[in-house]
């Protein structure tokens, strides 16, 4: 059996939340299931192929080179439909973004489940006023793109009840998973409890709807209270 995960915007090759996230549980799966092939395909620097045991990893490079967006997003909808029909797996996982193209012309016809990791429709912290204006404009297109996008998949995946409640008013009739983001500690080595300094670590992008701001805010105040 060929289990095949799609994760096309996470860089492989630098760390981040969503690194560690799919590289962690597709070792923790493949050490758990030896009779099953995985493989994971995401972006990178380079193409690449790493195989370790029953557990492969594909990175290709993000064509972010085009100044059209829609022809740069069919090309890497090819790429990933041509990866897809060299593996011939027996299941798809695939995390999407916002108006991706890669699931209005995936070919494969097997089990499907797409992920929609985050509220697409919610408005980023860091938006200009421009595109803050056109938002609901912006909206009004994603849900068409939406209800176009998981019709080839048999269920869709969600971290959050908020994030259900969104997709529950625009999609009807498809079986929806809720799975919460988690994270493994035992990927983490704690310091010494006796020890006064604090560190703080957090994995992530830097963009401010993550929160990380908040974080340092807090520790000045600690640090100002002792």
């Amino acid at each position: 059996m060929k289990i095949l995960f799609l994760v096309p915007k996470i860089n492989l090759d630098r760390p981040s939340g969503g690194t560690l996230h799919y590289l962690d549980l597709l070792d923790s799966m493949s050490r758990m299931n030896r009779n099953v092939d995985f493989y994971l395909v995401g972006s990178g620097k380079r193409t690449t192929k790493r195989k370790t045991k029953n557990l492969t990893i594909f990175t290709f490079p993000d064509i972010d080179t085009s100044i059209f967006r829609l022809y740069r997003d069919f090309m890497k909808a090819r790429r990933i439909n041509s990866i897809v029909e060299d593996i011939y797996p027996d299941f798809i996982y695939y995390r999407t973004e916002p108006f991706e193209l890669f699931p209005l012309f995936m070919k494969s016809k097997k089990s499907n489940i797409i992920e929609i990791s985050y509220n697409l429709f919610a408005k980023s912290y860091d938006v200009n006023k421009l595109v803050s204006f056109l938002w609901p404009l912006r909206n009004f297109v994603l849900n068409f793109w939406i209800k176009k996008a998981v019709n080839r998949f048999d269920a869709i995946l969600l971290p959050s009840e908020s994030n259900k409640r969104h997709i529950e008013k625009r999609i009807k009739g498809k079986k929806m998973v809720m799975v919460r983001a988690a994270t493994n500690p035992r990927k983490f080595r704690f310091s010494n409890p006796h020890n006064t300094k604090k560190k703080i670590v957090f994995v992530g992008n830097h963009l401010k709807y993550q929160g990380a701001h908040l974080l340092i805010e807090a520790s000045k105040i600690l640090t100002s209270q002792n």
